[in-house]
């Protein structure tokens, strides 16, 4: 058999090691190298979602934050990390980034792609991100937003009876403010319509808000 020369095409020079060496070992080896340094990456982004979650369970949000956000570096498409963290926020009563993450999400294209991390997380409906952006806007006081996005919740569920209560608050808020007798009346037939539908969901505050726009409704002369 004829003996291979150090200058073979099968073979390469390492100068750090002074030595020869077959192509294919290095290729293998720099395949394992991938394979291992693709596995730590792995592991990190679903350690960081795992821990995550526990956070959140056990109420450390702004830690749950933190985490979701290093696992987003490797999942940007992720609209269940998108969501989770919007969640997080929500509790810290953060509006403004619930909103900003709602608005991302909705802009995110609507195929799964394949060459990214999964975290697994559950992604969220139109009328979830529709729920967050609503409720986030209430507590900021921007009524024509709130009832933009409950309006679209009730495209998709016209028996969404959150969505009826949270039209009626904004109406509600928005006619008080203006003394305008038909936003009353409005916000009036929405919150009677959410209890019709739920009325185990209704509050002592909503009832309150009913029996407060009858009242005022009556003072003007306006309830039939």
């Amino acid at each position: 058999m004829a003996k291979k020369e150090p200058f073979d095409d099968k073979y390469t020079y390492v100068p750090r090691r002074g030595v020869f060496r077959n192509k294919n070992t290095i290729l293998t080896e720099i395949a394992l190298l991938a394979v291992v340094a693709l596995l730590g990456v792995f592991l990190y982004f679903h350690g960081n979602i795992k821990k995550a979650k526990k956070d959140f369970e056990e109420g450390r949000f702004e830690l749950c934050i933190e985490k979701l956000k290093r696992a987003l570096f490797f999942a940007p498409l992720d609209k269940g990390l998108h969501y989770k963290i919007a969640l997080a926020h929500s509790r810290l009563r953060h509006h403004q980034e619930v909103i900003e993450i709602c608005h991302k999400i909705l802009a995110l294209p609507k195929a799964k792609f394949p060459f990214q991390f999964r975290s697994g997380l559950p992604w969220p409906s139109l009328t979830e991100v529709y729920l967050g952006l609503a409720i986030s806007y209430l507590n900021l006081e921007q009524y024509n937003e709130v009832i933009m996005y409950t309006q679209m919740m009730l495209v998709h569920n016209r028996n969404d009876a959150l969505a009826y209560k949270l039209l009626g608050k904004a109406h509600m808020k928005k006619s008080m403010l203006r003394k305008d007798g038909s936003g009353m009346k409005a916000a009036l037939k929405f919150l009677e319509r959410a209890r019709e539908l739920a009325p185990e969901d209704m509050t002592p505050e909503d009832h309150q808000a009913i029996r407060t726009l009858r009242e005022k409704l009556s003072a003007m002369g306006l309830l039939l």
